[in-house]
């Protein structure tokens, strides 16, 4: 599963009911923000329970900080999965609107997204979220934004941006989906350098990373690739033939692999 409370809580019942079932937790999401109560929780969960990572720094970081056995995690990077497949079977047609998108509900910093959109008057925003938890700020005028939309409305609002802006507010997770849509689609991206976005995103090649919670660089980003439309067509080609290579075919090897190693029954 790719729910990490959901397996950590599994896997400490299943020890406190004396069952031997093994528990992998597929993409671990901590925000590092420890705890003794979580230490102690993590530490009794990982006596059965195994973790992917996306990035080796990040595994690390849990280790480290939680006390946590190294041959308990395994590199496993996001997969596009069935929705990232349709995108690239469908090659639709992309329109360029002419403004910035940002989507998504976990870790996203819309304090900083707010920010950057009162900087910028010039450019106009293009926001999706979750109405729970949004910033109670009043917004600029050149930001439109929509509360808890369906799947079908969020990929319109996407695949016509020009820009991708991922403002994340954790150093480690978040965003990856919305990142790996907006290359499916070809579109240049500006996101927040965490360990988890530097698997995807070499700052300069296929994409702009900016500095945790800077709204200066990420306004700098922004106008470097909006007022340069070669730069933002390259960026969203290279990213694309990057994501492209992440397929369901390719996660599953991978995972198959780690269970074999591990002399799981599969």
């Amino acid at each position: 599963m790719d729910d990490t409370p959901t397996s950590v809580f599994i896997s400490c019942t299943l020890s406190v009911i004396g069952k031997k079932n093994k528990v992998i937790c597929l993409n671990m999401m901590d925000s590092l923000a420890p705890n003794f109560a979580k230490k102690v929780l993590y530490q009794a969960a990982f006596k059965r329970m195994y973790a992917s990572v996306n990035n080796q720094q990040i595994m690390g970081l849990y280790c480290s900080l939680y006390g946590l056995p190294k041959d308990r995690f395994f590199y496993l990077p996001d997969c596009i999965s069935n929705w990232g497949m349709k995108i690239l079977q469908r090659n639709d047609t992309l329109e360029c609107g002419g403004y910035i998108f940002s989507g998504g509900s976990t870790f996203r910093d819309w304090d900083l997204f707010i920010d950057v959109a009162w900087k910028l008057p010039q450019y106009k925003f293009v926001g999706i979220a979750r109405k729970t938890g949004f910033p109670k700020k009043q917004l600029p005028s050149n930001v439109e934004m929509f509360f808890d939309v369906g799947e079908t409305t969020f990929n319109d609002y996407l695949k016509k941006c020009s820009v991708v802006f991922m403002p994340i507010n954790v150093k480690t997770q978040g965003g990856q989906i919305v990142i790996f849509k907006g290359g499916l689609y070809r579109k240049a991206v500006v996101t927040t350098d965490t360990a988890a976005i530097r698997t995807y995103i070499e700052d300069g090649r296929n994409g702009l990373l900016t500095p945790f919670k800077d709204s200066q660089s990420a306004i700098e980003a922004l106008n470097k690739v909006m007022e340069n439309d070669d730069l933002r067509n390259n960026f969203g080609n290279e990213l694309h033939d990057d994501i492209k290579q992440l397929t369901p075919t390719y996660f599953v090897d991978l995972l198959t692999d780690f269970l074999k190693k591990k002399d799981f029954k599969i």
